[in-house]
């Protein structure tokens, strides 16, 4: 194969191996005195040292971001600056390229740098995905994914439509699949990204099409629990609640997020008796849940809490004072604004139109 088919580091790994093979034999055995293997070895494995370097780089940028580990930077530096030099006037791979570009973005990943070498990863991708081995690119969509939802987390909405072109490219290419199977997480983050987009049909039509390709053992919740998010997001509460009756709760994710789907309509109905009790249930069940980690038990507390808390407080605002109504209202706030809490900002905009 010619090297300009390469994609991966082993490609490139094996390739030098065997060039070396070759200059070896001609070395020793070969009567003619003119070959030229060693020279194209030498770059086989220059490419592979560079893509496995900015790999390495790429993910102890990503650990030192989520404030895992540091690392020495100024090594990271020089290494980019060997880099830069030597690679100036020769054709990089595209794989090369793609990992370049994500270093770029995990280093300056909340600012204007960050965003023009996702805008250059994500045309690379658009171009060479097709031909990335697909563990390789399943981990340069990783990456991708990554960055969106950090900026997503900074209130750049612009990038829910960048993580849902991503996923749309993943699903072209067949790079959303572990084995045989979509993850049934995938395929809730899916839809979850169409639906704050308002993307209704387009969720619709993912689920319908696509529930088909995840694990018999679990594509009937995960089936159902995103028909009730549509149909949630859609104001069809009916259709929400028969979807939500329909989900076996084996699994503790499936269980809370059901249940908050089903607070949410219960508030927006105001039945805060049957809001009351559920809150009850749930606060039990995370009692006595030893699956969950502490910090996701906590953020499921805090949205059944609150928001039960908002609606005892609403039940009491025409039988108090205006002013007692304040003064509890904002001490509310105050502890809802200093808690990690799932589904937050659906929260906070119930929490604004009790003012």
């Amino acid at each position: 194969n010619n090297t300009e088919d390469f994609f991966s580091s082993e490609e490139f790994f094996f390739s030098f191996r065997q060039k070396l093979l070759f200059d070896e034999y001609a070395a020793t055995k070969a009567k003619k005195k003119s070959y030229n293997f060693l020279s194209a070895c030498m770059e086989d494995f220059t490419t592979n040292y560079f893509l496995e370097m900015l790999r390495m780089y790429s993910e102890l940028v990503n650990r030192k971001n989520l404030r895992m580990a540091d690392f020495d930077e100024k090594s990271m530096q020089v290494f980019l600056n060997y880099f830069l030099v030597s690679q100036k006037n020769n054709k990089l791979s595209p794989t090369l390229l793609i990992y370049y570009q994500i270093l770029l973005f995990l280093i300056d990943e909340t600012n204007k740098k960050g965003e023009k070498a996702y805008s250059t990863y994500k045309n690379y991708l658009q171009k060479h995905l097709q031909q990335i081995p697909l563990k390789t690119a399943r981990e340069i969509c990783l990456f991708g994914q990554n960055f969106c939802v950090k900026n997503i987390n900074l209130n750049k909405h612009l990038y829910l439509n960048e993580l849902l072109e991503l996923y749309n490219l993943m699903l072209k290419h067949n790079v959303m699949y572990d084995g045989q199977y979509l993850t049934e997480w995938t395929f809730k983050n899916y839809v979850t990204v169409a639906l704050r987009l308002k993307a209704f049909k387009q969720a619709e039509n993912f689920i319908e099409t696509y529930h088909s390709k995840l694990s018999p053992d679990v594509a009937f919740n995960a089936y159902h629990y995103n028909l009730a998010a549509l149909y949630y997001e859609q104001n069809n509460f009916d259709k929400a609640l028969d979807e939500l009756n329909e989900i076996h709760f084996s699994d503790t994710i499936y269980y809370l997020d059901a249940r908050s789907i089903l607070l949410k309509i219960y508030f927006t109905q105001e039945n805060f008796e049957a809001l009351a009790s559920l809150y009850h249930s749930v606060r039990v069940y995370l009692l006595r849940n030893k699956q969950l980690s502490r910090k996701l038990a906590e953020r499921y507390r805090n949205i059944f809490l609150y928001t039960y808390k908002l609606s005892l407080l609403i039940n009491k605002k025409e039988y108090i004072a205006a002013k007692e109504y304040k003064v509890k209202y904002e001490q509310l706030g105050k502890k809802i604004n200093q808690n990690t809490i799932a589904n937050k900002p659906w929260l906070l905009k119930q929490f604004e139109d009790a003012a």
